[in-house]
């Protein structure tokens, strides 16, 4: 709001942990995956027990790989994730085809959300048996400020809204603008194109 004189009318924080939950109802959640992403949280050692592939820094950046564990490597393509899988998949950022690290994880964050949306329209809410269990989980995985406005209203003034027609942005058009400042460390500048969508959004003209 500072930055932008924008007050959102309503927000949702995500906790990609509880969508673990939701995908475990629907039994899995198939997506393209548009970079082979490897995991440095699960793996395997050559006997099959589960192991991790990489040793982290504090900072959760990769320090080195772990002698004998084969790290989950989802390559290019079309996959069905498990809830393992699909937790794993939304948390990688660092060895990603593509090295777009941050922009690329949150990408596929984006990805796996739209996915998980059209699994639910198509193989929850049609279902009598799994739409109760789905409703607790979707509400335990995301923390809702309403903007004084029931959530049966959103929801309903929403309920012919294709996933497939959903748009997700990004700033800097996806590309890094990072500056040191002293004090704070490594910040995203917004680029010139990010700045006019702001402003945009803020008169309605998007």
């Amino acid at each position: 709001r500072k930055l932008t004189g924008i007050t959102p009318d309503a927000a949702a924080i995500i906790n990609f942990q509880g969508f673990k939950q939701v995908v475990g109802i629907l039994g899995k959640v198939c997506m393209y995956v548009d970079e082979t992403t490897t995991s440095i949280h699960i793996g395997h050692t050559a006997d099959g027990r589960t192991a991790k592939p990489y040793v982290t820094h504090p900072d959760g950046t990769v320090a080195y790989k772990v002698p004998g564990v084969t790290p989950n490597v989802y390559t290019k393509g079309n996959h069905c994730f498990t809830p393992t899988e699909a937790l794993d998949f939304v948390r990688q950022r660092d060895l990603l085809a593509n090295n777009d690290y941050d922009y690329g994880r949150q990408r596929h964050q984006q990805q796996f959300l739209k996915a998980l949306l059209q699994a639910i329209l198509h193989d929850g809410l049609t279902s009598p048996t799994r739409l109760p269990g789905l409703l607790s989980s979707v509400g335990k995985a995301m923390t809702v400020d309403d903007g004084g406005i029931s959530l049966a209203d959103w929801a309903f003034a929403m309920r012919n809204v294709d996933p497939n027609h959903l748009v997700t942005i990004k700033t800097n058009d996806g590309h890094f603008d990072s500056r040191t400042v002293a004090g704070v460390g490594s910040v995203e500048l917004l680029n010139s194109t990010s700045r006019q969508l702001l402003r945009a959004a803020g008169s309605d003209t998007v």
